[in-house]
């Protein structure tokens, strides 16, 4: 039986290098399914070789928050997306993406490892298409 995926879904996800840490150290990034034109152009973008607009459009719609981000301060690291808007990125249409603000704030490593989690969340496994 096939199993209708939900695209409200909010994946978490734990950095590789946080992962032994205990829970309360850890920093969850919140991770969307995304919508099949997203996917699609995202791998329009990748064969293009347009590999920082691809990097852009998965953060900004595939990156739903986080939990236990703090800034130099220690403070929560605030979260903002375009709530309430629809915005053309790279060619995909999303709803209420991230703001490029918020993108801002994540070190470049952690960017990469974002990306590639939210992409491969995202795909259909072997085993994902036997079902």
């Amino acid at each position: 039986m096939v199993i209708a995926r939900s695209t409200r879904e909010n994946i978490p996800f734990i950095l590789e290098r946080e992962r032994e840490l205990p829970p309360e150290q850890q920093t969850t990034f919140l991770l969307a399914t995304l919508a099949h034109h997203v996917m699609l152009q995202l791998l329009q973008l990748s064969q293009q070789g347009r590999s920082r607009d691809y990097v852009e459009l998965a953060l900004r719609a595939g990156l739903r928050g986080w939990k236990q981000f703090p800034d130099e301060k220690g403070n929560e690291t605030p979260f903002r997306r375009e709530e309430g808007k629809t915005v053309t990125v790279h060619g995909a249409e999303v709803k209420g993406p991230v703001t490029p603000a918020t993108l801002a704030v994540i070190p470049i490593d952690i960017v990469l490892e974002l990306v590639n989690a939210i992409v491969g969340e995202n795909r259909v496994t072997d085993d994902d298409a036997k079902n």
